[in-house]
């Protein structure tokens, strides 16, 4: 499939308004916009469990050491409107 029939959004899309994520959405996909404000919705709402420790730093080495090809593979796909510019991808941009 040709990568333009592709629309690739993460939550960073949505976290700070969803009107902004959807609006994304309907122009990959070619819709006009709906002009109205999008009703919210809870997503992961359980939070981070009490009493668990942040990731130890040699556990991000390795998952960024093995993940890195992959990342930089789908980095160079340009596709829309993820790109490479959220918080997770922005090292593996070229």
């Amino acid at each position: 499939f040709p990568k333009e029939q592709f629309c690739v959004l993460d939550l960073e899309h949505f976290k700070g308004s969803i009107d902004h994520g959807m609006s994304l959405i309907e122009n990959c996909l070619g819709l006009e916009p709906m002009g109205r404000p999008y009703e919210k919705t809870k997503i992961n709402t359980r939070g981070t469990k009490k009493g668990v420790v942040p990731m130890l730093d040699e556990t991000r080495v390795m998952l960024n050491t093995f993940f890195r090809p992959y990342n930089e593979k789908f980095c160079s796909l340009h596709l829309a409107p993820i790109g490479c510019e959220t918080t997770w991808l922005k090292e593996w941009s070229t």
